[in-house]
């Protein structure tokens, strides 16, 4: 309310609740006071809020856990308050500021408790300042970016592996046919012919004129491929893995750097590699260490007309950006983290080229040569994945969203998008752009507010897409020649969805396991119509359910059997146990039998299909 409003010295006053406002301490200036309302709320907004980090116990705040939080921005006045929760949390944190903020930073430091201070990005420094350095072992004042980079993404330190030279270049040969097929049209974050460049380098005359960032990625590319066709942890692809990223990490000191281009491939490399790895490398760290990068250099925006560099040069900004974009879009979702920088905040064109630079310059025989043009419609969906995302932190309910970005309108663009893919493409790309598809409807019909404002309709068509999606992401299993696409990632989206199921079928069971279609709701003006739920596809519900259950289950059984990783299979196992139960004592359930699957795939895959040792059906509680 109002009291008075002085219009000649835009002077306001106005009442406000008590408990909201905060007493001044009297060692404060009112100008430094005023920074704090906002900084905290901010800081609080996406530590306890977004990272859902609980607030502690005001009786246990020196409790300290031996866990890190990253603080970006530490000099920041958010930063700053972000350093300060994360301390009374209890965790030691790393902090990341300009050279010339250290001590700013340093002396947030007031309770004694842990900081790691890292002046990056400015010139020529690429040295850390240590604040207590007992406290982070291993790191001292003169530890590099790399190292740091490292000491935080490498999750379990690498086996200790004879050195092995490189393969000879004609074995090399299938796993670059591999990657490049396969890999890297989805992610084309480096030039393709400057790749071909570094292998001669590398090869020639013993590789005497080889940079080490010719070293780094040609390591990091076999060591990928061989990591996706690995099944098992010991078998020859893993080791052939691990020797060649234990050989590329000698090189990590001259090419983990922050504040070129090139810098940024280089983390991309080892953040690709992670999504094979998981054991060893976090792909949570290594993405954000990119992003922070990226928008440091500033290609999170276009430049202005009067700088433009040349056409490539513009392109690789516009590849590296949306290479990140995807990433971080990714691994934000599957996490349920906060997106590490808005959509509002950039203004990035896609690149002007349909192929990676130097294509045209190329010899049109050279059958390693790739377009791009999928992975660049792969960027739109991503954007729409984005915009759903952000909206379950925006807004309370469904009836609150604008009507660009509704949860129906979100739908019909996913849709839109699925229909208009690239007809031509070869690869994976058919099945990846389904999963996508997919994945971001349930991410656009997912509240994260407990289904609160939700319809009915909304409810069944979230159980109907996360079946759909589990049932997809399983035909990967049953299909050898795609099995190399499974990532880390996709079994982390795996569980993720499963969880978006177990909780309908926990909630709402009656609902979405009733074969009928619950009426549409009501839809303002110019708002596309709900996708259409079909009575055919709601037969027999409680099988398809189960079958469901099923497939997640083989799903994570194989991230249990490729990575030896089975935290996600036994969580799994004992939150459906109840669910499972319940959906087998239904007196409606019925098997089909030899027939076909209702409206998808037949049950099991054929015989001698899938992944060696493939079993369905062992996997049960």
């Amino acid at each position: 309310m109002s009291l008075s409003i002085n219009s000649y010295t835009d002077n306001a006053q106005f009442l406000m609740d008590a408990g909201l406002a905060i007493p001044n301490s009297k060692n404060l200036s009112l100008p430094e006071a005023a920074n704090i309302g906002i900084g905290v709320e901010t800081a609080a907004l996406r530590i306890p809020g977004g990272c859902k980090i609980p607030l502690p116990d005001p009786e246990s705040l020196h409790v300290l856990k031996d866990e890190w939080a990253v603080v970006l921005g530490g000099a920041s006045n958010v930063g700053r308050f972000g350093i300060e929760l994360s301390k009374l949390c209890g965790y030691k944190v790393v902090a990341s500021c300009g050279a010339k903020s250290v001590e700013v930073v340093v002396s947030t430091d007031g309770m004694s408790l842990h900081a790691m201070i890292i002046g990056v990005l400015k010139g020529q420094s690429y040295r850390s300042v240590n604040a207590t350095s007992r406290d982070f072992h291993g790191i001292t004042s003169s530890t590099s970016f790399a190292n740091l980079l490292l000491s935080l993404a490498i999750a379990e330190p690498l086996p200790k592996l004879s050195p092995q030279p490189l393969p000879s270049r004609h074995e090399i040969t299938p796993l670059l046919r591999h990657y490049f097929d396969n890999l890297y049209t989805q992610l084309p974050f480096f030039v393709e012919t400057s790749f071909w460049t570094s292998v001669d380098a590398v090869y020639q005359s013993g590789g005497r004129f080889a940079k080490p960032f010719d070293h780094w990625i040609l390591r990091l590319v076999l060591a990928t491929s061989s990591a996706s066709t690995s099944y098992q942890p010991g078998d020859g692809d893993h080791q052939r893995a691990l020797s060649l990223i234990s050989g590329a990490l000698k090189y990590a000191e001259e090419v983990l750097r922050p504040g070129s281009v090139v810098g940024i491939q280089g983390i991309l490399l080892l953040a690709q590699y992670s999504f094979l790895d998981p054991n060893h490398f976090r792909s949570w760290y290594l993405v954000g260490t990119a992003v922070r990068a990226m928008i440091d250099l500033g290609l999170h925006q276009d430049p202005p007309l009067e700088v433009l560099s040349t056409p490539d040069r513009l392109d690789v900004r516009r590849i590296v950006y949306h290479c990140v974009y995807c990433l971080d879009r990714g691994v934000s979702t599957a996490l349920e983290r906060t997106l590490s920088f808005s959509d509002e905040s950039v203004n990035v064109a896609l690149p002007s080229v349909t192929t990676a630079p130097g294509f045209a310059l190329a010899d049109s025989s050279n059958v390693f040569l790739h377009s791009a043009q999928p992975a660049w419609h792969m960027v739109k969906i991503r954007q729409i994945m984005s915009t759903a995302y952000q909206n379950k932190y925006y807004y309370e309910n469904e009836a609150a969203l604008p009507n660009p970005t509704s949860t129906w309108s979100l739908c019909y663009k996913a849709q839109e998008w699925l229909d208009n893919a690239p007809q031509n493409t070869a690869g994976p790309f058919t099945i990846l752009y389904t999963l996508e598809s997919l994945y971001t409807t349930v991410i656009i019909l997912s509240p994260m507010h407990r289904f609160i404002g939700t319809s009915d309709y909304s409810k069944v068509l979230l159980f109907e897409r996360c079946m759909d999606y589990i049932r997809k992401l399983h035909q990967i299993l049953e299909t050898p020649s795609l099995l190399p696409l499974m990532t880390y990632h996709d079994i982390q989206r795996a569980y993720q969805v499963s969880s978006r199921f177990l909780d309908l079928l926990d909630r709402h069971s009656e609902l979405v396991l009733n074969p009928s279609v619950p009426p549409l709701p009501n839809i303002p003006f110019e708002t596309p119509e709900p996708p259409i739920i079909n009575n055919k596809d709601r037969v027999n519900c409680h099988a398809r359910a189960i079958v469901c259950l099923d497939y997640t289950q083989d799903l994570l059984q194989y991230c249990l059997r490729k990575w030896g990783i089975a935290t996600l299979l036994d969580t799994f196992q004992a939150v459906s146990a109840s669910a499972r139960k319940r959906l087998m004592q239904s007196p409606a359930i019925y098997i089909p039998g030899a027939g076909p699957y209702v409206a998808g795939p037949p049950l099991h895959p054929s015989a001698g299909g899938g992944y060696p040792g493939y079993d369905l059906g062992h996997y049960g509680p």
